[in-house]
C-alpha cells in the first residue's frame, strides 16, 4: 500500500529478490521534481537488516542508470 510524505512515495515491505537471495524489503521512490526531469530513484530498506539499503536504483532518461543489489550479507557477532 502506498505512502506519501515529503519527496518520495513509500510501499510496506514485500519480497526482494537479490543476489544475496530472497528479502523482505521496503522500497522508497523519489517523486520527480517540477522540473519535469526524467531522473527517478528508488532504494530497499531491510528491516531484518537494521534498515540496510539492500538495492539502489537510479535512472536517467530509458538508456542510462545504476542498479546495486546487496550480494552478500554477514549479520555483526553480538
Amino acid at each position: 500500500r502506498p505512502t506519501t510524505g515529503g519527496k518520495g512515495k513509500g510501499v510496506e515491505p514485500g519480497a526482494l529478490n537479490l543476489p544475496q537471495g530472497s528479502v523482505l524489503a521496503i522500497r522508497l521512490d523519489k517523486l520527480p521534481g517540477k522540473s519535469g526531469s526524467d531522473q527517478h530513484g528508488a532504494v530497499w530498506f531491510a528491516p531484518a537488516m537494521q534498515y540496510l539499503p539492500v538495492r539502489i536504483k537510479l535512472t536517467l532518461g530509458q538508456d542510462d542508470f545504476v542498479d546495486l543489489q546487496l550480494r552478500k550479507y554477514l549479520p555483526a557477532p553480538q
